[in-house]
Order: structure tokens, then sequence, then C-alpha cells
């Protein structure tokens, strides 16, 4: 009977432990399997936003987002965050052509005002990163090697900063923090001082406003703790220094404050209006924390998590809406969600974080959907050939180019020599991208023209009014002379170029033309009289 007994509690050891392999070995991969299935889920809603995205654009289903109705818009705050967002998610798409314009625009803007000083601070942050994540070399950027994160971080002074507001000082924190770069020692705005600045700014309940005092906002207190997030990681490691608990604390008390006024449906609000974009930030910053938004405690309300608060704001037709129950889908909305999914996508992965755009580290998991597998198209400021083909159909449209081009065709230009310059077959193809330069530089020429011309209307006329004309006289010449010279598409680029149009009908008259006009009249008037006689003739005679 003991032995019998003995046997069979061994049988049950032994099945137990079975059981207990079994768990492990097919517990992890029924775990993944879930966790695959989710990030599934996830990439296909990121699809759906890319697809309601060409449908804005009247393209087709498989065409590339990169394409010429979408580059048009580079260097624009919603279209450069779209192309961040997806060079961060991996998405594969003409990285080249998008930096291509990007470099255009900076170097037409560097070489008239090396500094920068006309840009918002906020827009060199938003380019510099924007030409990280697809690639580019922020510290040499282009031809003229511009050192872009320098102009968006260390390169200002704090009264730069401090003129652009609170939000340029979370912004070039977070851009410095980006890249591996050692700051000068003579840097005005490093780290340090960018720390300091951002805890002077929190609120005594914890969240972050632009100006101090005021009432804490949803949006800024989470783009405050995307900024620290770096920081309060290693504050866990940092043996009780001083900064690192400051931080620490910081970081606690908005998190804190952010939980508060989640609502009950896992949301969040902000000026009074729930929206998705306010839901997206918090997402952002709990991402940053390495912190997983479907499974907070803390940003759970009603079982509402904050992931079903913002997928409630998807449409049918794929995008999203900026406010709850709009049934018509917003673009920065959509951006903003694909911002926060590419986010959550990597931190499932155990990718770098969203705004950590360093190299991964070696021995992480490789997705199709990463950056890191795509390889750089810029080294040292100049191109590297990423086995790229010129098709017969580029070729084509080449050919089809007008003749007189107008900044119309600036796109297309930049990104046809864009191909061709990085093309493994380019030497055939020689004679088209003479043609592409020489075209280039007509419409850099016409860009010139109009730019000019605006300057001029901001600065003397705009609004219009006679006084201003009458007032400017050579500066009001000086915008008709352009306008005239330019060509139907390119005089509409011009500010009220419905305006000139008028005011050059009557002033831009020929003097021949007015004194037959006046001669005519002088006629007129003097028939009139001779009619009015001879009646009075025949009356009298009568």
């Amino acid at each position: 009977m003991g032995k019998r007994m003995v046997k069979k509690s061994r049988g049950l050891w032994l099945w137990g432990c079975i059981i207990v392999c079994f768990a492990l070995l097919f517990g992890k991969h029924i775990s993944r399997a879930k966790e695959s299935e989710q990030i599934a889920s996830y990439l296909e809603r990121m699809e759906n936003i890319l697809s309601w995205e060409r449908t804005s654009l009247q393209l087709g289903k498989e065409d590339d987002l990169f394409l010429y109705e979408f580059l048009e818009e580079a260097g624009e705050t919603d279209t450069d965050w779209y192309a961040f967002s997806i060079g961060r998610s991996g998405y594969q798409s003409d990285y080249g052509a998008y930096l291509a314009v990007l470099e255009d625009i900076l170097t037409t803007e560097y070489n008239k005002n090396p500094n920068f000083t006309e840009r918002k601070v906020t827009d060199l942050q938003r380019l510099t990163l924007t030409v990280g994540a697809l690639g580019g070399d922020v510290h040499s950027f282009g031809k003229e090697q511009i050192d872009l994160l320098g102009h968006a971080s260390y390169l200002l002074t704090r009264m730069q900063l401090e003129e652009q507001g609170f939000n340029a000082v979370i912004w070039a924190l977070i851009t410095m923090n980006a890249f591996d770069t050692q700051v000068p020692k003579t840097a005005k705005v490093d780290t340090t001082w960018l720390l300091e600045r951002i805890l002077k700014q929190q609120n005594t309940d914890g969240s972050f406003s632009l100006d101090k005092g005021n009432e804490g906002d949803v949006d800024v207190t989470a783009m405050a703790i995307q900024a620290m997030a770096p920081f309060y990681k290693q504050s866990k490691n940092a043996s009780g220094r001083k900064t690192y608990k400051k931080i620490e604390n910081s970081v606690d008390q908005a998190l804190h404050w952010l939980s508060e006024v989640q609502l009950s449906d896992g949301g969040f609000e902000s000026w009074d209006t729930e929206n998705v974009e306010s839901s997206c930030q918090v997402l952002l910053a709990l991402c940053s924390l390495n912190r997983n938004a479907a499974t907070e405690k803390d940003f759970t309300k009603n079982g509402n998590t904050l992931m079903d608060a913002i997928f409630s704001y998807q449409n049918a037709d794929g995008g999203f809406s900026h406010e709850k129950g709009s049934e018509s889908s917003d673009g920065m909305a959509g951006q903003q969600v694909y911002e926060a999914l590419a986010a959550f996508v990597r931190l499932e992965e155990g990718k770098r974080t969203l705004f950590d755009l360093r190299e991964e580290s070696a021995g992480k998991d490789e997705n199709p959907y990463q950056l890191e597998n795509i390889p750089s198209i810029f080294k040292d400021g100049e191109h590297v050939k990423v086995h790229y083909t010129v098709t017969k159909e580029e070729i084509k449209q080449i050919e089809e180019l007008p003749e007189t081009v107008t900044s119309e065709e600036y796109t297309k230009v930049l990104v046809m020599l864009e191909h061709l310059e990085r093309a493994e077959n380019r030497k055939a193809y020689k004679k088209y991208e003479k043609k592409l330069l020489e075209k280039q530089k007509k419409i850099q020429k016409i860009k010139e023209k109009i730019s000019l011309a605006n300057e001029l209307m901001m600065k003397y006329f705009y609004p219009v009014s006679k006084e201003k004309i009458k007032e400017h006289k050579k500066e009001w010449k000086q915008v008709k002379q352009i306008y005239q010279e330019l060509g139907a598409y390119d005089q509409k680029q011009i500010i009220a170029y419905e305006t000139i149009e008028k005011k050059k009908s009557v002033s831009g008259s020929p003097i021949w033309y007015i004194g037959l006009c006046a001669g005519g009249i002088f006629l007129l008037g003097i028939m009139v009289v001779t009619v009015k006689k001879f009646n009075t003739n025949v009356e009298n005679k009568n």
C-alpha cells in the first residue's frame, strides 16, 4: 500500500512537472500570439489612417503616400509630423523625396538667413525631428551641411526660447535628447538649464500650462512629461542625486494630476472640449515612460482605458475625428493618432521610445515596420545610393514637363532630380538630369520673385488700400512688375493677387489707351451738344 502511494505521488509529481513545463512553454507562445494580434490590430488602424489620407489627397489605395500631392505640403506642421510618425513606424515610403523637398526649403532659407531668425523655434525643432526620423543627417543636412540640431536647440539663446514660449523649451529638450550629440560647453542652452526651466513651470497641483499659474493643460502637461521622461528613467539608478529626485517627483505629480482629470470614458479634454489629440498626448507621455496605457490601472476609468477612448474617435472611412460624435475625419486628429500608435507599437516591440532616435541596441527583435531596417539615404550630408532604378514612367514624366515651367512643377522636379541622383542607372539619363537642373533654376527664380512680392505686400500694403498704394508708389510699381512677369498660376501665389489685378486694369493701362478713352469721351460730348443744338433749331422753325 505504501509503495503504491509513493508511485502514485511520483506519478502526480511527474504530471505536474509536465503541465508546468507545458504552461511555461506554450503559455509564452499564447501570450506572444495575443501580443502579435494586438500589434497587428494597431498596425491595421494605422494603415486605415494612411488610406484615409490617400483618399483625401485623391491618391489610389496602393499609391505611395509620399507623392507630389503630399510632398507639396512638406515643411508644414501637420505634414511634417505625419512624415516623422511614418518614419518612426518604419512604414516604407519614399523618404528620400520628402528629404529632398525639406533640403531645398531649408537650403534656400539658410542662404538668405543662416541663423533662421525668421523661423519659429518650434518649426526648426519639428523639422529636425522629421529629418532624423526619415534617415537624414541632422548635424550636417544637405549640401550646405546645416547643423539643424544646433539651430533647434543648443545654438539658441535662452531669450530666443523664452520669446517663443514654454512650448519651445519643452521641444528643445526633446530634440536635443533625440540624438547622440555632444553639446558644446559654450552653449547657453543645455540639458541642465532646460530641465530646471521646465521644473520651475510646474503648478502646485502637478500640472503644467504655457503660462505658469494658469489652469493646468492636459497637452502641455503630457509634453512636459515626454521631455523629462529620459531623466525620470535614469533617476531610478541615480543614487539619490537631488536633480534626478526633483525630476522623479515632478513626473509623478504630473502623472497623478493627469489621472485625476481623466474622464469617465477614459479620454481627456483641453479647453473644455473632449478631443482625441489630448488623449494621444497622454498616450505618448505614458509610452515615453515605458508604461502600457492598455493595462495601466491609474489610467483606466470605469473599465475604460485610454486606448478605448482613442479608438472611439475612429470613423467608418478609417480616419479620426477631432471631437467625439463627429463623423467628419480630421487630418490633424489622424496624424496625432498615427503618431501615438507608432509610439505604442514601438513600446510593445521593445524598441526605443518614439523620440529616442538613436540606433537600436543589438539583439532586439526585428520587425519590417521599423525605421532601423531601412538604410539611411544620407551620410555626412551626401546622398547614398539605395538600390534605386529610374523607371520609363519617370522618364516619360520628365519629357512631358512643360517648356515654360511654373512653381506648380516645383515638387515634381525636385523629386525627379532626387531619384536620378541616387539611381544606379544614373549615367544613362544624364541629359534628363541636365534638363531637370535647368528647370529647377527657372523655378527657383520664379519662387524668389513670388517671395519678394509677398514680402513687399505684407510690409507695405496688406490689407490693401488706396492710401497705402499712394504712399508707397515705388514699392507698388515693383509688385506690379513682378506680377506681370509671372504666369497665371504663379500670379495667384502672391498675397491679395485679385487686388493687384484690379489695380492693374486701371493704373496699369498704357497712356495711349487712356488718351484714346479720353478722346472718345470728348468727341461723344461734342456730338451730344451738336444734336441738342440741332433739335433746338428744328423746334424754333416749327
